[in-house]
Formats: C-alpha cells, sequence, structure tokens
C-alpha cells in the first residue's frame, strides 16, 4: 500500500490540515476569507474545533488522515459541514458486506443502505449512504443521512472511510454527489 495519499482538489470542500495548530488554522481561515465572507470568524472557528477533535488521539485504532469543511459557495467560508478521511483495522477476510456492516453497526435504520460502486484514482471504492433514525430529545424522530466512500484494502488490514453527516434530507443528496466527486480525486491508497 502506497505511504502517502494525495488528497484531490474541489471547489466546494476546502482543506482542514491536521498537522497545523487549530489556532494557526482558525487565524489564517477568518484572515483569508473576512473581505468574501460575512461570517469568516465562525467558520473557521468551527473549522479549527474540527481539527483539534480529529487530532487528538483514539482509542479504537482508527487515525485521522484528512479533513475538510464544505462551503456553499466556492472562494467564500460559508461552512455547511465537514468530512474527514480516516484509516480503520480491518479483518484480513473481511467481504464488502462486513465492511458495510461495520458502517451500519448500531444504528437503528430508516431504510437499507444504497450501495453504488465508484472510480476513484485510488481504484473503486464503495459510495454508501446510509439514513439512520435519529430520537431527538423532544421525543420527534429525525431521519439524517451519513455520506460514506470506503476503499476496503483488507490485505493490508485497513478500511480507508470518507465521510460526512447531513441532518437536512434536502441537501443531503448534493452532499453525497459532493462526496463523491471528492473521493474521486484522492489517490495513493493502492490495492
Amino acid at each position: 500500500m502506497n505511504e502517502h495519499i494525495e488528497l484531490g482538489e474541489h471547489a466546494y470542500w476546502a482543506p482542514i490540515p491536521l498537522d497545523e495548530d487549530p489556532e494557526v488554522i482558525r487565524q489564517r481561515y477568518a484572515a483569508g476569507f473576512t473581505s468574501s465572507t460575512l461570517d469568516a470568524d465562525a467558520g473557521a472557528a468551527a473549522m479549527a474545533g474540527v481539527a483539534a477533535q480529529l487530532q487528538a488521539p483514539t482509542a479504537d485504532g482508527t487515525v485521522n488522515l484528512a479533513a475538510w469543511a464544505r462551503v456553499g459557495v466556492p472562494n467564500e467560508l460559508d461552512v455547511q459541514a465537514f468530512a474527514a478521511l480516516r484509516v480503520v483495522p480491518l479483518e484480513e477476510d473481511a467481504r464488502d458486506e462486513d465492511v458495510i456492516a461495520l458502517l451500519t453497526e448500531g444504528h437503528e435504520l430508516y431504510q437499507e443502505p444504497v450501495v453504488e460502486t465508484l472510480s476513484t484514482r485510488s481504484g473503486d471504492a464503495l459510495s454508501v449512504r446510509v439514513r439512520p433514525l435519529v430520537h431527538a430529545e423532544d421525543g420527534q424522530i429525525e431521519v439524517h443521512q451519513i455520506n460514506t466512500v470506503l476503499w476496503s484494502r483488507p490485505q493490508h488490514a485497513a478500511l480507508f472511510v470518507l465521510s460526512s453527516y447531513e441532518t437536512d434530507l434536502v441537501e443531503a443528496t448534493a452532499a453525497a454527489i459532493l462526496l463523491d466527486e471528492l473521493a474521486a480525486g484522492i489517490g495513493g491508497m493502492s490495492s
């Protein structure tokens, strides 16, 4: 497996460096977008918060590799959602069904996951849409969507996971397309 992952670029995804101090990230994005974005400070602070979360050590062997903020308008910092690329341990004999089961584990689902094959610079991946039922504090049940792209590498005991979470189903389909486009440009996770 290649040691260096080549991250793609996309007009609707602003990269969040995970090897930099979150405060430096906040300052750079706030300064760079103040003239074009009304609330650049809030967007930059949210990006710094995500960086701090993903830089924290994990207990389950997950390694956070990269992160992005999805913006509503290119060249502005109107942050809509976040995506992260992680590598998680995977059994050597894992099949696609096992990988999907890992993704849906612990969720009460609204419907069966939608799974499609996606061609990327790292080879074929699975593009998966999961709609969990979420029980809100007020007793209401909401349907959310987890958009995910999976590169299974059982021979290396690794599963690469690019994912984002959507609470608004109206935006979820367009967000899924944008995540697939970002995933298509990621290279270096050869099989």
